[in-house]
């Protein structure tokens, strides 16, 4: 598992990280920018939420109100 969070923190790492890591954590803003396919990707979305990207589909998470 990888937070690419603070942005730029891992430059030049994605494809290594997705092949490596199961899971890659990523901000909105960050998740736009990820050009590579990690098996399980779970993108923060703020005071809305999550979201979950896998190879079997996707999930919204909403935030505990």
């Amino acid at each position: 598992m990888v937070n690419v969070s603070p942005a730029g923190r891992l430059h030049g790492a994605g494809p290594e990280l997705s092949a490596v890591a199961d899971v890659v954590i990523a901000n909105e803003s960050e998740a736009q920018q990820w050009r590579w396919s990690p098996a399980h990707l779970v993108v923060t979305c703020g005071a809305r939420g999550a979201r979950y990207v896998g190879v079997d589909g996707e999930l919204d998470v909403a935030a505990p109100q």
